[in-house]
């Protein structure tokens, strides 16, 4: 609810050119806590991306490159 898809052109392709899923998640720091305890990989930290939000990269076990995003409650 109240976020939608949209296509970007600032942003490297991910991998070796293939999308970038990103993925809501209510809270980007036990996300992150969550994908070190299950044997993922945080390929980079949380960056604010404007006042209402936060993007962080991971890698799952298997290997794929996920983005996290945590709109901002206010």
């Amino acid at each position: 609810p109240n976020l939608i898809g949209q296509w970007v052109t600032d942003r490297v392709p991910a991998g070796d050119g293939g999308m970038l899923a990103w993925i809501h998640v209510d809270n980007i720091q036990v996300a992150l806590e969550n994908v070190r305890s299950d044997g993922g990989q945080v390929l980079e930290q949380p960056v604010a991306d404007g006042p209402d939000r936060w993007l962080a990269t991971i890698k799952d076990p298997a290997g794929n490159v996920v983005g996290i995003v945590q709109q901002s409650h206010s």
